[in-house]
């Protein structure tokens, strides 16, 4: 590696040292030994199934609400050792459906028109993540936990998000739910250990090894990452924790106070709908749920990629699919076309993770969409009779396209513009911010 410019001038790399990587037998044969992904052609079409759209004559659809939310590490002081703090912000954008039809036979549009649209709720959170911790915890991970724990006592939408933690973890939706649950590894102990409803007070538990104190949050096993002064990955995985948990809030929320508009009412979130990394427990909970909802009320749930392998694969695969049409990759496809590893047949793809499948789909105006649909058991050769709002889904986004931006939709873009954290200027912001704050 060469030397990056300091006080004196920069070290460069060698522009002839490629020549003996180039003449390397061993170099050689590695790249004879590679194989190469096949690309889409005509010939795909072979193995693919391609599904068309289907018109639906009464659109259930009243009202739109999408997810999503953004994230800063902003370092701390210049001295070593240095400090990190995460801050992050997300929330929703709510508008009805209707409102937006209104627009499009107005000929001019005014700013209490477009207010309609412009409905944010959002929240802010932070935790450290080296080299700090709270002043009344011993440690950075207790820090973290201690912050989490407090953010979902004090986050409140009719109800606080702990009230929803525990609907969601003990199946309180059902009758009758769940009566404890298990924890893989307490946050001081690491044993393995049984959370019991009965005795839960303020959200917190005692753990039956160690006895010491368990707050409900410690669910998602955020501790596991975290060593005496860093907290490694674990930025990513909460951001998409908080996220998911917003749309299960509200989700709880129209349950208990308004069923009628659960049934009318469509939940898009940024991103794909799985659980990630230690998270990825909670994805079996998130299955159970869909199960219950879409039986005995209904839900109208998508996630949307905008990025990966599988956005890169849609859009290519899109040059050979017509207006108007989709495919639902199977296992097989998706090692063979996208995922390159081997398949296991007893596995399906992300089985561990996801509670959803993914869809490519080319809308009638040619925008490319790679969707993530919910189900309630991870699915390894899915047909389009797997999803049971496939079709209004598909519809609803037509109409929800927006024109500024390649492959987007207006209602991520609206909250996207209010919880987004730019990684250069906010950056700076939220540093001197908190360096102010600290001195």
């Amino acid at each position: 590696m060469s030397y990056s410019e300091g006080a004196r001038p920069a070290e460069y790399a060698s522009l002839s040292s490629q020549t003996p990587l180039v003449l390397d037998q061993e170099v050689k044969e590695f790249l004879k030994d590679c194989y190469y992904p096949s690309h889409a052609t005509e010939e795909l079409k072979e193995h693919m199934q391609i599904y068309h759209a289907k018109k639906i004559d009464e659109n259930p659809i009243r009202k739109v609400l999408a997810f999503d939310g953004g994230y800063n590490e902003v370092m701390i002081g210049k001295e070593f050792p240095s400090s990190t703090i995460a801050f992050y912000r997300y929330g929703v954008n709510y508008f009805q459906l209707n409102d937006l039809f209104k627009l499009e036979d107005k000929e001019f549009i005014g700013k209490m028109d477009i207010g309609k649209l412009h409905n944010i709720d959002a929240y802010n959170f932070s935790i450290p993540t080296k080299n700090i911790k709270s002043k009344s915890q011993k440690n950075l991970k207790n820090s973290i936990r201690y912050y989490l724990y407090t953010h979902f006592m004090k986050t409140k939408i009719q109800k606080t998000l702990m009230e929803t933690l525990s609907w969601f973890i003990f199946r309180e939706y059902k009758k009758p739910g769940k009566m404890n649950y298990l924890l893989s590894t307490c946050p001081e102990c690491g044993k393995p250990v049984l959370l019991y409803k009965h005795s839960m007070k303020d959200y917190t538990f005692k753990c039956s090894n160690c006895h010491e104190k368990i707050y409900l949050t410690d669910v998602f096993r955020f501790h596991e990452l975290i060593n005496d002064n860093m907290a490694k990955g674990i930025s990513s995985y909460l951001m998409n924790t908080l996220e998911q948990f917003l749309i299960i809030h509200y989700i709880h929320i129209l349950v208990n106070c308004a069923p009628d508009i659960l049934k009318e009412s469509l939940f898009i979130k940024d991103g794909p709908l799985a659980f990630f990394g230690v998270t990825s427990n909670m994805s079996k909970p998130m299955r159970e749920l869909i199960y219950f909802l879409e039986r005995k009320y209904d839900l109208f749930l998508v996630g949307v990629e905008k990025g990966g392998e599988f956005a890169d694969h849609a859009h290519e695969v899109s040059q050979i699919l017509e207006p108007g049409t989709y495919i639902i990759p199977d296992n097989e496809y998706i090692y063979k076309y996208i995922i390159f590893g081997e398949e296991n047949i007893n596995q399906p793809y992300g089985s561990t993770t996801y509670y959803s499948n993914k869809i490519i789909y080319k809308t009638p105006s040619s925008k490319v969409f790679v969707l993530n649909l919910p189900s309630s058991f991870r699915i390894g050769n899915p047909t389009n009779k797997n999803f049971k709002n496939l079709d209004v889904i598909l519809n609803n986004l037509d109409k929800l396209k927006n024109d500024r931006f390649d492959n987007a939709l207006l209602p991520i873009s609206l909250i996207n513009q209010n919880v987004s954290i730019s990684q250069s200027v906010s950056s700076n912001i939220l540093k001197h911010h908190t360096e102010n704050s600290l001195s």
